[in-house]
């Protein structure tokens, strides 16, 4: 008996949440977000340190800013039809020891809240816009650092939830955590 009564208690309970999560999931995306706490996770401008497979600190990663729609393409890089651009503005400063610390454009990936992960898009920079995507690979050596943008073509008003940076084939860093505001 005590466990039927659990069971319809539960029952409830989901009946009575499903109106919220299903508004919640049909609201209009907003034109830009903020990266805010989510589970103790990093957030937008909140450093992320690479530490190397020895525990020495290898960079410092700062996810600067992001744009939900991107529009300062090339003219002959316009998203596809129902698709927008998310830029984020990331700065690698390296703090190796020694040797140089590469950063690679396919480095970076995106998750959505769905589940899926969207590669970096090849969307080159209209003429005059101060900070462009990554498009070669960099060697940081210690002390150095650089401002790119890693630009993604996600589904319109598709919510986003995690930036990824895989710096080494068996590693994958969480940049930051992005909920839409």
């Amino acid at each position: 008996m005590k466990k039927m009564m659990f069971s319809l208690v539960g029952i409830l309970l989901l009946i009575g949440a499903l109106p919220a999560a299903l508004s919640a999931q049909t609201g209009s995306p907003p034109a830009s977000f903020t990266g805010q706490a989510n589970g103790g996770e990093p957030v937008i401008r909140e450093p992320v340190t690479y530490v190397d497979a020895s525990g020495n600190p290898a960079a410092t990663i700062v996810v600067e800013e992001v744009e939900r729609v991107w529009e300062e393409y090339g003219e002959y890089d316009m998203p596809e039809q129902g698709a927008e651009y998310v830029a984020f503005t990331v700065t690698v400063e390296s703090t190796l020891g020694r040797g140089a610390l590469e950063v690679r454009r396919s480095d970076f990936s995106l998750q959505d809240r769905a589940g899926f992960v969207w590669d970096v898009s090849y969307a080159d920079a209209a003429d005059g816009v101060e900070v462009t995507p990554l498009d070669d690979d960099l060697n940081l050596a210690s002390g150095d650092s650089a401002t790119f943008l890693v630009v993604f073509e996600v589904l319109q008003g598709q919510e986003i939830e995690h930036l990824y940076w895989h710096p080494e084939s068996d590693r994958m860093i969480t940049l930051a955590a992005l909920v839409s505001s």
